[in-house]
């Protein structure tokens, strides 16, 4: 069994009755009411880090931060996970600026032949007239 001071990982579950519940998943066997849960300190299911539980976590099966709550205005973009803080910069070095560079040089290449190839073509819009159908009574 683990060591009982530990930062409590929690994850939902209900009884047959209906209640809903939060246990830890750190080989622990602590158990608490989700209502009793608020303001408890518990590890985040993304980042690892603790946090207390707030009124949007406490509705969660496996609670998250708000660090890494993703908002509905960013919905759009691309999910952040906590591995996107870190900066990107390495795989430049990795791949090499050289081939970089060639991908953006051929990307330019093939989109500018593209437009030059392109032709703007007119099309006719007939009209059509739609009668309305007699009631057959």
């Amino acid at each position: 069994m683990k060591d009982t001071n530990h930062i409590h990982k929690f994850k939902r579950a209900a009884y047959s009755s209906g209640a809903k519940f939060y246990f830890c998943v750190n080989d622990c066997n602590f158990k608490i009411a989700c209502e009793l849960s608020l303001g408890k300190t518990v590890e985040c299911w993304r980042c690892g880090k603790p946090f207390k539980i707030n009124s949007y976590s406490i509705k969660l099966d496996k609670p998250h931060c708000e660090d890494c709550h993703i908002h509905n205005k960013d919905k759009h973009k691309k999910k952040r996970r906590a591995t996107d803080n870190q900066p990107l910069t390495g795989i430049a070095g990795l791949v090499g600026e050289g081939i970089v560079s060639d991908l953006k040089q051929r990307l330019n290449d093939v989109t500018s032949e593209q437009f030059k190839t392109t032709e703007t073509k007119t099309t006719e819009i007939r009209e059509f007239k739609i009668e309305p159908e007699e009631d057959i009574l």
